[in-house]
């Protein structure tokens, strides 16, 4: 009959230890994940939900709504983006205990620029179609059919857009800001390193 020695019974205990302190890890990162997702997604859901209920009660423009659905699409795919990412660079992490090669971060890149730059022109755009015709628009008569535009998206959509145009404008400036910092960090070190460099050479 086999006997389990008192050094195999502690490696499998260790090893039960280690599997349940990655499982609550990972159960802790899943609530932590879905959590955020969903507190990330309501405005995408927002402007999806005004923009369809809302599709024909802006005839004077008609961009609105159109813009609120396309918005909230571009959001949700990139939130859903984002976790399918994540949790594949944590699988191979925890999981694999391999860095994702090299093709990986420079798509993820990639589409993180895409979709930034999409996301910057499209709440110009965005600006631009809610100002066009402030003018002229009335939210009181519908049927008055060139100037009516119900109130709800017409204010969410200004809203909205010139909410995110301030704050991709910000993270322009703050990045910015952050590397002309960290390069003039670096190029004092630089300098720093070779006045030193000299001095022991005297």
């Amino acid at each position: 009959m086999a006997t389990t020695t008192m050094k195999d019974a502690d490696h499998v205990r260790f090893i039960s230890v280690d599997n349940l302190i990655h499982s609550i890890e990972n159960l802790y990162f899943a609530c932590v994940t879905v959590i955020i997702i969903c507190l990330t997604s309501s405005l995408p859901f927002s402007k999806l939900c005004v923009g369809i209920i809302y599709i024909n009660q802006c005839p004077a423009q008609t961009q609105i709504p159109a813009w609120l659905i396309v918005s909230g699409c571009r959001s949700l795919i990139s939130i859903i983006s984002i976790f399918f990412i994540i949790i594949y660079v944590n699988t191979m992490d925890h999981c694999c205990k391999k860095t994702p090669p090299a093709f990986v971060g420079l798509g993820i890149s990639f589409l993180i620029i895409v979709s930034f730059l999409f996301h910057f022109i499209w709440s110009i755009v965005g600006v631009v179609w809610s100002s066009a015709k402030k003018s002229m628009i009335q939210h009181e008569d519908p049927n008055e059919m060139t100037t009516y535009c119900h109130s709800t998206p017409y204010a969410f959509q200004t809203g909205i857009a010139l909410f995110h145009l301030i704050i991709i404008i910000m993270s322009l400036i703050i990045g910015g800001i952050y590397t002309c910092c960290r390069r003039s960090s670096k190029s004092s070190y630089a300098i720093d390193k070779a006045t030193y460099v000299i001095k022991q050479l005297e």
